[in-house]
């Protein structure tokens, strides 16, 4: 890889407008006309969209910017989208949020042919009200601020502007019921890496990750969260694993540095020499990078370290025993966890327990208008490119199907990390090959699943986020 083209993942790609036509013969956005930002973006689309040869030859540009940016999309896009201010978008991808709770859940139907859901908490977040109150994976809740949940407000009542919440809370049969005010964050970083542990069960060592989404830092350029990955393997070497438990049915994607520092973590014989992944970006843009960098430019190959900054290196604690990997999944896995899953099949044993993946085979960029970004704030996040594997494979479009199908409706039983809790104890008991019990019983007042929190978050849904600098397209022309 291009020693250009590796950058943090937080940093955006910066897209400069001028009034006049450019080098190469393309008329650029006056940011006088009032139809600026729509010209902008269709310039910007008509370059770097992986389905380019699409776009309509006259779209509507009377229409407002996120509009007109969907009259835009392929059929088969389900991931671009835009938003009117880029530093919101920014600060989202690294897993900053406001107004937040300090939980995510998931809603049920509380009885068939009615319209009542119970949300039941997935998982608590750390250093928040939410853990201070003592909320739990598991608990029950149907009201939010005496307003019942129902199928059209549970995923909104949590999402207000209001600097608290009254949640009522009830027992398994929903008899008793307990009112709590929990206060939310003005502001909050998530830390992806939510805990970590290690087992032996059967004389085997076992290492165990909760990784909820793919990020470097929280936008500070520090790399914290990719150091505190490393820190964690240096204990899984220490112990000696050999199997991996890789937690991901929360992680529906982010930062595709990320996704090779993590893969490199894991990969038995790492060696820089192997490629993890490639991409193609349309056929335009592809020629002249191409052209301007050389084929090898498209190609990722596993890391052995951590770049910092220009001064600091961490060397990566690849265990080196690793010969397994066991993956949580579920219908919230995605994009750089699937990316994961699609690089590592080639070099081991990757064995899926869950329910089927998103299917998420492409990657996006964050483009704004540098030049002009204090009056055209728009950000987007349009789908540029499509990776594969080092076998040249990307056709898990459907998502990727379990090798063992656990539907999720009864996982909240136990807290992560318990060796009780389904999911852990069904991977343990396929690495022993021990028996057990298992847990497979729901609880009777939970119905269909009606969606998770974990959906709203910015990268949910979308695509990932390459760790090249997607160059202006005059830039590869010069």
């Amino acid at each position: 890889m291009k020693i250009k083209l590796i950058i943090l993942l937080s940093l955006p790609l910066f897209i400069l407008s001028s009034c006049s036509s450019d080098d190469d013969g393309i008329t650029k956005p006056d940011p006088k006309s009032p139809t600026y930002v729509n010209d902008w973006i269709y310039e910007q689309m008509g370059m770097y969209y992986l389905w380019n040869e699409t776009l309509p030859s006259n779209p509507d540009k009377s229409l407002s910017p996120d509009k007109f940016f969907d009259t835009l999309l392929n059929k088969s896009d389900r991931f671009s989208w835009i938003q009117d201010n880029y530093l919101d978008l920014m600060s989202s991808l690294s897993g900053v949020s406001s107004g937040d709770i300090g939980f995510e859940y998931v809603g049920y139907l509380i009885s068939e042919g009615s319209d009542l859901v119970v949300g039941q908490i997935a998982y608590v977040k750390p250093n928040t009200p939410a853990q201070s109150a003592g909320l739990k994976r598991g608990d029950l809740f149907t009201k939010v601020d005496g307003v019942a949940l129902t199928t059209t407000n549970w995923r909104a009542l949590l999402s207000g502007q209001n600097s608290t919440a009254q949640i009522t809370f009830v027992d398994s049969e929903f008899v008793n019921q307990t009112n709590k005010t929990i206060g939310k964050i003005s502001k909050y970083a998530e830390n992806p890496v939510y805990m970590d542990s290690t087992y032996t069960v059967s004389n085997k060592k076992i290492g165990y990750l909760v990784y909820n989404f793919f990020a470097n830092d929280n936008g500070s350029g520090d790399r914290q969260y990719d150091l505190q990955l490393n820190k964690v393997f240096a204990g899984f070497k220490s112990k000696g694993i050999t199997d991996l438990v890789l937690d991901l049915r929360y992680n529906s994607g982010g930062s595709m540095l990320s996704g090779v520092i993590l893969s490199s973590l894991i990969v038995p014989d790492l060696s820089t020499d192997k490629v993890f992944s490639s991409v193609q970006f349309n056929s335009l843009y592809q020629a002249a990078y191409v052209k301007k960098y050389g084929a090898g430019s498209l190609t990722d190959k596993f890391m052995d370290k951590i770049e910092v900054n220009k001064t600091k290196q961490e060397k990566l604690n690849n265990p080196g025993t690793i010969r397994s990997l066991y993956v949580l999944t579920s219908n919230l896995t995605a994009s750089a966890s699937e990316m994961l899953i699609n690089g590592l099949k080639p070099y081991m044993n990757v064995y899926l327990i869950g329910t089927t993946t998103v299917g998420k085979n492409v990657g996006s960029y964050t483009i704004y208008d540098q030049e002009n970004s204090s009056t055209n704030k728009w950000g987007m996040q349009p789908i540029v490119l499509k990776y594969f594997n080092s076998n040249g494979t990307s056709d898990f479009e459907k998502g990727f199907t379990p090798d063992e199908e656990l539907i999720d409706n009864n996982v909240h039983k136990f807290a992560l990390g318990d060796l009780q809790e389904v999911m852990l104890q069904t991977a343990i008991q396929k690495i022993t090959g021990v028996s057990g019990v298992r847990n497979t019983q729901a609880d009777a007042k939970l119905l269909q699943s009606q969606g998770s929190s974990v959906e709203r978050k910015p990268w949910s849904n979308k695509g990932i986020v390459d760790n090249r600098v997607l160059v202006p397209m005059n830039n590869l022309q010069e």
